[in-house]
């Protein structure tokens, strides 16, 4: 009345595969030719375009305007960066936007900024 689930389990094993040796020959044509091709793609020198060249100062960075609310005794202002800024010098031109902003500010100002790219 009851059957044993492992003996049912064990006697649906899988067959494996049947190949035959021209199967297995054409898969190993195949390989090789990737693998050959694979190997010439790679003695092909890359070249990334305007990475390198010292554009060090190709931005500007100039205040747009700026609010005070004396309510809650802070100041809003906006600022925008003009030019040319490299994903290399990013962290550059933020630490001088910062300078920026802080100038005259005392030295544990607070600072929410956001970036938005136009």
């Amino acid at each position: 009345m009851f059957t044993d689930t492992k003996e049912t389990a064990y006697k649906s094993k899988r067959d494996k595969p049947h190949f035959t040796f021209s199967d297995i020959a054409k898969h190993a044509a195949r390989k090789a030719q990737r693998r050959k091709s694979r190997i010439q793609d790679t003695d092909i020198p890359y070249r990334i375009a305007k990475l390198f060249i010292g554009n060090v100062n190709s931005y500007m960075i100039e205040k747009l305007y700026e609010y005070r609310y004396d309510k809650f005794k802070s100041v809003r202002s906006e600022w925008k960066i003009y030019g040319d800024v490299d994903i290399f010098q990013v962290h550059n031109v933020v630490t001088e936007l910062i300078n920026r902003m802080t100038e005259g500010q005392p030295e544990n100002v607070r600072l929410q900024i956001s970036l938005e790219n136009k």
